[in-house]
């Protein structure tokens, strides 16, 4: 046999190789043993050092308001159903605050409430409204009657169109009673469909700021009338698809109403109003995190010979559509908003919020377009009760500069 040839052999390599497997297999089992003993040994060494842990103060508070749910409490149930109020009023009202009673928040079939407001501005409101079936119920069918008297002392007005200057900042006295009735009715888990009739008085005049509409811009529709009396009327529909079984709830929203104003006393502001919108809140993983989006648009149409008056126009700018600009910078018979917002839940009853919004007036139909559009962003935060958004601050910048937004509720 040549040197070197036994190795070749099969027989002799598999021999050779099962007495090296056995010689190598006691020192591998010994060190995958001694792995495992101190893998083992690390563990008891941990679960002896383990401690409880320790809740701090500032946690400990938290867990505490939490579990009273004071705000809802407060301001949803007060004591024996009086309670302190904040907001409700027409946007740009300043600090809105008051008092009112409310009954109808346990078992009962119909909920009841009035309220006296007052803001800052001086502006006064007193209003009720009764619900049956409760809120409470969850009934498919629900209907509500409202009545208000309001006093709004000086109320913004720029001018008409999306050209306005705000150096013409100028300011108005609206004054009236409203007593609105309204029907709504899940047909389906996804459909609901609603009805509304409504009585409004209101007037329009000088104020007590300066400079007034009066002076500055004399003989804009609606002004100085006197008493105008409307009869309005509609409906419309809203298809959700809303996941609302936790809180916050995501999905989307499509709605659109259309209603008619039949001027009972003038005779001159007869007209129609359509109005779109589509909503989404879209979660980024999970729900505490999460990016909202709204397009709206809303039409006014004259009868022929006749004039939408300004107090019933669309209007862009404020803390419940551009944050960016004062309340009712822009005014016209047509409008088209879009917002985006990020909100960040920072801990219960705050969030953060990032915005974007844009959007602009206009008169005729063909500049329904994505011209000429103002825009503004910034970012707020968002206290609220359990389940109920109720106040704002929002700081929001523009082309024509930086403003502050207190206000009571979420704007979409």
């Amino acid at each position: 046999m040549k040197r070197g040839t036994w190795v070749k052999s099969p027989l002799i390599a598999v021999i050779l190789g099962c007495f090296l497997l056995s010689a190598t297999a006691p020192i591998l089992a010994q060190a995958s043993e001694s792995q495992q003993e101190k893998l083992e040994r690390l563990r008891q060494e941990k679960s002896a050092k383990l401690e409880p842990y320790l809740v701090n103060p500032w946690e400990n508070r938290m867990r505490r308001w939490e579990r009273a749910r004071m705000p809802a409490r407060i301001f949803r149930k007060g004591w024996a159903g009086f309670r302190p109020v904040i907001g409700g009023m027409l946007p740009g009202s300043g600090t809105v605050f008051g008092a009112g009673y409310i009954y109808g928040q346990e078992s009962q079939y119909t909920q009841f409430q009035v309220n006296a407001r007052y803001s800052t501005k001086g502006y006064t409101q007193y209003d009720g409204m009764i619900e049956f079936p409760a809120p409470q119920r969850n009934s498919w069918l629900r209907t509500q009657v409202r009545a208000a008297y309001l006093d709004y002392t000086q109320v913004n007005f720029f001018g008409l169109g999306n050209n306005s200057s705000k150096d013409n900042q100028s300011f108005y006295r609206q004054l009236g009673y409203f007593v609105r009735a309204g029907v709504a009715a899940d047909v389906s888990h996804y459909l609901e469909l609603n009805g509304r009739f409504e009585r409004l008085q209101t007037e329009t005049k000088d104020g007590e700021k300066e400079p007034t509409t009066g002076s500055m811009f004399p003989g804009v529709p609606g002004y100085g009338d006197g008493d105008a009396d409307f009869n309005i009327f509609g409906g419309g529909a809203k298809f959700k698809l809303f996941d609302q079984w936790d809180f916050p709830p995501v999905g989307a929203v499509f709605s659109v109403e259309g209603f008619r104003y039949d001027d009972q006393t003038l005779g001159k502001y007869d007209s129609v109003k359509v109005v779109g919108e589509a909503g989404a809140i879209i979660p980024l993983g999970y729900r505490n995190r999460r990016i909202a989006v709204r397009f709206r648009s809303a039409h006014m149409q004259a009868d022929s010979g006749k004039e939408v008056p300004f107090y019933l126009m669309e209007t862009i700018g404020g803390a419940k559509t551009l944050r960016g600009y004062s309340e009712f910078r822009f005014r016209d018979v047509r409008n088209m908003i879009l917002n985006m917002e990020y909100r960040w839940e920072l801990m219960p009853f705050i969030d953060f919020a990032f915005f974007a919004d844009t959007g602009k007036v206009f008169r005729e139909f063909q500049d329904f377009d994505l011209k000429d559009l103002h825009w503004g962003g910034g970012w707020g935060i968002r206290v609220h009760a359990p389940g109920d958004m109720f106040f704002s601050i929002d700081l929001a910048g523009s082309p024509e500069g930086f403003v502050i937004h207190l206000s009571s509720g979420m704007g979409f």
